[in-house]
């Protein structure tokens, strides 16, 4: 077996795996980590041949004289791994099927993979994660199917992976799965040293005051981590006279070595949080690419990323100049080393070269930088003239920080877009595809600045026709957002819009309450869309459901040890209508279900004998409530608690009041407001809630003028004025006072 052999050991990984690289995939955690006990101990796995790292180090430094700025960080092996050949297989009590696989490559700082066969059925799911740096990656499944059937993981750091593959039975035996190549890193590329990568000592983070005006342009730029040899380039999306986001990607073609692009790693963001070293996020990555054009004069090449970049990688598609004009400035962005993202200078004007292609005006030439310099791992790095526009990508040179007045070529933009002699050896056919004419082209934004988080409301079952839409967003944009243009609708009814305006800063979530909407009796869609100023939108739907029933509120109160309770509502004959399993210690819940008339048991459990209350593990209970009434209550027991109750009214036939008939003012109020009844309405109650839907006020409301007094805490709040017959809900503000 040339050396490679088997061998078992037990899985003593049983700890808490966080989520760290990533390409994108469903997320979630492999089955083992929750189901252990159902699951042998025993892993097999796959050992690796011993890598002489000493021998691969002289050849680096042998290869550094080589001025293309490529960098191997790590040494492939070719195996035939599979799930027929290799690994252990477990059948599980339903019938579903668990296969894993261990593989160890001794000494390695990082282990990832090359597949030449993944085809995943529909509802399988595999993840990778490391037994030391505790690294997770997946759940990938066949939404990662692409034409060429290839695949490639991005790295988990250690010397030893773990890999799990969840079949469900329905698709037995349909996974089509072959590891090809194993690439032991040998080089730490994201350790946690000063320097991470290792890049020289003139470099400069992105962020540092040098880039703050470029901080568009870095959103372009992604690292690159290729299969052949495992060596590292950078590259840049660019953007297209369509201007419809298609995910083009310029890099050098050197960096191409005659292998497949569906098996490269595209890293975006990856950077510094700030000026000084600190390691930056590696999780948002995007796997595989097609080659689109490329061409050696100028040592371009143009890729399609196999997907776009979420959202919440918030990208940039950079602009372009093809014009034969030289730049007095220019900057490079790019990744040294492998290291965190940098940004290099130079303030003399560039010159046209044929750097050694025997053609003229191939390349640009740069003196020398004035800030930073270049290394391996910066080829195909984005050259970027003094109006922010890319004009060419890096070949190589001799730049260093340790000698300043060497420089480096780019291959030039105005060359590769339309010398070559076919549309895949130009850049012209695929950013001006209806050929225009134009030569120049702007950067574009086509990320949402804002995105929809949740649909809080509605959801599930309602015992109501009416009700106030809420909506969680997030600004996931660098800058302040000042306003929003929401749509939504149920079904296919009309749509309403709603403005608004304020102050959402960066990162922050925001839940906005819409105007109310109805509904009639059944089952419904509720749809929200969110157009941002850019031009994007973000869209998301829910199914809810109006029912003819009774909203009961079930205020539940842990104790210390909430993880050992959970509840269940049965209907009359013990089905299980709702549960409950997922509870957290010391907290309040106040949680509405919507039920129809009949007869119900709420069942409440503690595994550890000892109830919710009382006692050293504090004074747990809980309370289960229609509109008006207490229908059962308690907390003192052993393993469970058992509380039956019935309920006689039908709510959702009780109509809403005449907004006429109610004034509430002033609206918005610092917590001081009357609600005014006209003589047609007397004697309602009144609730209010809070933004979170819990109820923070409860009264009678009697007189034609209520006179409120509340100390709640400024915000937006929900009001219910209701009675048997009647029921009415509105929005009030209250400010901060004076």
């Amino acid at each position: 077996m040339n050396n490679k052999k088997f061998f078992i050991l037990l899985l003593f990984f049983t700890c808490y795996i966080r989520v760290s690289y990533a390409q994108i995939s469903e997320g979630g955690t492999p089955y083992s980590f929750s189901h252990g006990d159902e699951l042998s101990k025993i892993i097999s796995y796959y050992e690796m041949p011993k890598v002489d790292v000493k021998r691969l180090l002289t050849e680096d430094l042998q290869e550094s004289s080589i001025r293309n700025k490529t960098l191997r960080f790590g040494y492939d092996m070719d195996v035939n791994l599979n799930p027929v050949n290799s690994g252990r297989w477990e059948v599980l009590k339903n019938g579903d099927r668990i296969w894993r696989l261990g593989i160890k490559s001794e000494g390695a700082k990082s282990i990832n993979l090359i597949f030449n066969k993944y085809i995943m059925p529909n509802s399988g799911k595999l993840f990778i994660y490391s037994t030391e740096s505790k690294d997770l990656i997946g759940a990938f499944t066949y939404k990662n199917n692409n034409k060429d059937s290839v695949f490639a993981t991005t790295i988990l750091r250690g010397q030893s992976i773990i890999l799990e593959y969840y079949e469900p039975k329905e698709v037995y035996k349909k996974i089509k799965l072959n590891i090809s190549k194993v690439i032991h890193g040998y080089k730490d590329l994201f350790s946690l040293y000063k320097d991470y990568g290792g890049s020289e000592s003139c470099e400069i983070n992105i962020n540092c005051p040098e880039g703050s005006n470029w901080q568009k342009e870095k959103r372009a730029v992604a690292m690159i981590l290729k299969s052949n040899n495992s060596r590292i380039c950078t590259g840049c999306l660019l953007n297209n006279v369509r201007q419809d986001s298609i995910p083009y990607f310029l890099t050098a073609n050197h960096c191409l070595t005659n292998e497949s692009t569906n098996t490269w790693i595209f890293m975006f963001n990856y950077e510094s949080n700030g000026c000084s070293n600190n390691n930056g996020p590696t999780f948002q990555t995007i796997n595989g690419a097609d080659m689109i054009a490329t061409d050696t004069p100028s040592d371009f090449a143009l890729l399609k990323l196999s997907s776009k970049p979420p959202a919440s990688y918030n990208v940039y598609y950079s602009g372009w100049s093809a014009l034969n004009q030289k730049s007095d400035s220019v900057v490079v962005i790019h990744h040294p080393y492998g290291d965190i993202k940098k940004i290099s200078m130079s303030f003399d004007t560039i010159f046209p070269s044929d750097w050694s292609s025997g053609v003229i005006n191939t390349h640009w030439g740069i003196d020398h930088y004035n800030l930073g310099s270049t290394e391996k791992g910066s080829s195909g790095a984005p050259l970027f003239s003094k109006f922010h526009k890319i004009i060419g990508q890096l070949q190589g040179g001799d730049a260093s920080c340790s000698d300043k007045t060497d420089g480096d070529y780019y291959g030039s933009f105005y060359y590769s877009w339309d010398k070559g002699t076919t549309k895949d050896t130009r850049l012209k056919d695929w950013l001006d595809p209806d050929n225009t004419g134009t030569f120049e082209l702007n950067g574009a934004d086509f990320s949402p600045i804002t995105k929809i988080m949740k649909i809080e409301a509605p959801v599930g079952q309602l015992c109501d026709t009416s009700f106030v839409p809420v909506v969680i967003f997030r600004n996931i944009s660098q800058s302040t957002v000042s306003t929003l243009i929401i749509k939504y609708q149920i079904d296919n009814d009309s749509i309403h819009i709603y403005n608004w305006s304020g102050s959402l800063l960066k990162s922050q979530d925001f839940s906005l309450y819409l105007d109310s909407i109805k509904a009639k009796t059944g089952k419904h869609i509720f749809k929200v869309q969110l157009l941002n100023t850019n031009g994007s939108s973000d869209t998301l739907s829910t199914s809810f459901s109006c029912l003819r029933g009774e909203q009961i509120t079930l205020k539940l109160k842990t104790d210390m040890f909430g993880e050992e309770n959970y509840y269940k509502i049965f209907d009359s004959n013990w089905k299980i209508l709702y549960r409950d399993s997922n509870l957290i210690s010391s907290y309040t819940y106040l949680n509405n279900y919507c039920l129809a008339k009949g007869c119900y048991h709420f069942v409440i459990y503690d595994s550890n004998g000892n109830g919710i209350c009382c006692g050293l593990t504090g004074q747990g209970n809980y309370v289960i409530k229609d509109w008006n009434n207490v229908l059962d209550s308690g907390g003192q027991f052993k393993f469970s608690d058992t509380a039956n109750f019935c309920l006689e009214k039908v709510g959702i036939s009780i109509p809403e009041i005449n907004k006429s008939s109610i004034a509430i003012f002033p609206n918005p109020n610092k917590g001081n407001f009357v609600i005014e009844l006209n003589d047609e309405v007397n004697t309602m109650s009144l609730d209010i809630y809070s933004i979170l839907g819990q109820k923070v006020y409860s009264d009678k409301i009697e007189m034609k003028k209520n006179y409120i007094n509340t100390n709640f805490a400024p915000g937006l709040y929900i009001l219910k004025i209701y009675n048997n017959k009647l029921s009415f809900t509105t929005k009030i503000l209250i400010t901060k006072s004076e």
